[in-house]
């Protein structure tokens, strides 16, 4: 059912509204002593997960990174190789 009338759309835009401006409830997680010695010297899956997003996110970065240094040290060799050419070095 498509709403028509204007208070139809009224009505149930102000009713999203509310909806989005709620709040969620706050879940709160109680973990007890042992499951927190445990869990101490475990490696949890979220960690590595939160680990391997790290490094996608920067894989984009590091490649840039590398192609600019490496263009600069062409560049040196380049200028380097000219001035002893050119007897100034």
């Amino acid at each position: 059912m498509v709403p028509t009338e204007q208070k139809d759309l009224n009505a149930l835009y102000e009713n999203e509204m509310r909806i989005i401006n709620s709040k969620a409830p706050k879940e709160e997680n109680k973990v007890n002593a042992e499951t927190k010695q445990e869990d101490y010297y475990k490696v949890s899956p979220m960690a590595l997960l939160s680990w391997m997003e790290l490094i996608q996110k920067n894989f984009r970065t590091n490649v840039l990174l590398a192609w600019t240094m490496s263009n600069a040290a062409l560049a040196a060799v380049i200028l380097y190789v000219h001035s002893l050419r050119q007897g100034l070095g």
